[in-house]
């Protein structure tokens, strides 16, 4: 592998491994954040539906123990009774229509909110043993009996009126309780809380059926939802919430359940699992571009940085191979004054060496080929050599060699 190669991949190493490691461990503290602030959204969420809920029932329940009231005060008459439980109907905000039984469960009386805010009668069949024992087992507490369905968006409450001088009971009240006010209080919160059109809050009763929900056409159908699944055995009977991340795919949610323990219901917010977490996908397509950007810079300053330092090595190479192929003559131009540049001046001097060494030789090998046909051998590399200075002596002479 090319050198320039190496140092790229180097760098890369260099300026990615980090990038990464470090969007890692944001993203990580992000997503960690980010749940617990949506947990603590959703349970504040449902806190405020809870208390919804809460309202409208204690608002019921004063409207019915008014009604309860003015039924069982004994110092009115029975017509000044009925006028006064007709004016208070019209004004009723939750009360549609309420039905009057005797003790034993006997029909006395039906009223009804008209759409003019008026009060008519209304038949309704007896109440049975089951719904009087029930009712008066805790006078003035409510009975949902029953619970919206798409036919009747209504609740049936019973609730069973105590004697004003107390002991006994003296009757009994089935009121039919519309849900519009508190579906819309519930869908205001829901469109403030997660935005306009949001369906991220719904209530639904013990048997998982659709009390309140944007769909009108879901209500009293069994709303399958993984995480109401979990508090079988007693159902919102504790006022105790619960979480958990449910569902997978594009269907993923992060939901909460926030029972309402008086009457069994309870309260489920839930957020899609890619809205919640939008700001962690957000950070890695910012590392991404970031690292992508980094690395691109890299492989830039690589390239540049590779062949500039790659290329006094490279030229020294191919000098090396020249010289190897008998060509002293190959040099190499050191730019720099650093341990590559030393490196190629030290070739040079290198291949000059070599240069004179090879002068030498030859010049030892033409003497010792001249010399060696008068001298004898030894005589001849001792005067190569230079390993006895030679006095000569004697005197000068002619000599013919035939």
């Amino acid at each position: 592998m090319k050198l320039w190669i190496k140092l790229t991949g180097a760098l890369l190493g260099i300026a990615l491994v980090p990038t990464l490691v470090l969007a890692y461990l944001l993203s990580g503290a992000h997503a960690a954040e980010l749940a617990r602030a949506a947990r603590e959204y959703r349970v504040a969420a449902a806190e405020s539906a809870q208390q919804q809920v809460k309202s409208f029932f204690r608002d019921v329940s004063r409207e019915l123990a008014e009604i309860g009231a003015i039924i069982a005060d004994g110092s009115q008459s029975e017509a000044q009774r009925v006028a006064a439980v007709r004016r208070k109907l019209a004004s009723a905000s939750g009360l549609d229509a309420v039905q009057i039984f005797s003790p034993e469960g006997a029909l006395v009386l039906g009223l009804s909110a008209n759409k003019d805010g008026g009060a008519q009668p209304t038949s309704q069949p007896s109440l049975t043993v089951e719904q009087r024992r029930r009712s008066a087992a805790a006078p003035g507490t409510l009975q949902v009996v029953e619970h919206p369905s798409i036919a009747d968006p209504h609740l049936k409450i019973h609730v069973a009126v105590p004697r004003s001088g107390g002991g006994g009971i003296y009757g009994h009240l089935r009121a039919r309780v519309s849900l519009a006010r508190l579906t819309a209080e519930i869908q205001d919160l829901a469109a403030r809380r997660f935005g306009r059109g949001a369906d991220n809050i719904f209530v639904v009763d013990q048997r998982k059926r659709l009390l309140i929900h944007r769909d009108p056409s879901r209500l009293g159908t069994v709303a399958h939802h993984g995480l109401l699944d979990k508090d079988d055995a007693g159902r919102f009977s504790r006022n105790v919430s619960y979480g958990a991340d449910v569902g997978k795919g594009a269907q993923r949610r992060l939901a909460v359940v926030m029972p309402v323990p008086s009457v069994r219901w309870g309260i489920v917010v839930h957020q899609a699992y890619d809205r919640v977490y939008a700001s962690v996908t957000a950070t890695w397509h910012r590392a991404a571009i970031t690292g992508g950007g980094i690395a691109l810079l890299a492989v830039l300053v690589g390239l540049w940085l590779g062949r500039r330092m790659a290329n006094p090595v490279s030229q020294l190479s191919l000098a090396a191979g020249r010289i190897a192929g008998g060509d002293l003559e190959a040099r190499v131009e050191p730019k720099s004054r650093d341990e590559v540049g030393t490196l190629g001046r030290s070739f040079n001097a290198m291949a000059q060496s070599l240069v004179e060494s090879r002068e030498r030789l030859v010049a030892e090998a033409r003497v010792r080929g001249d010399l060696s046909r008068y001298l004898a051998e030894p005589l001849v590399e001792a005067i190569i050599d230079d390993r006895d200075a030679i006095a000569l002596g004697g005197r000068r002479a002619k000599v013919t060699v035939l």
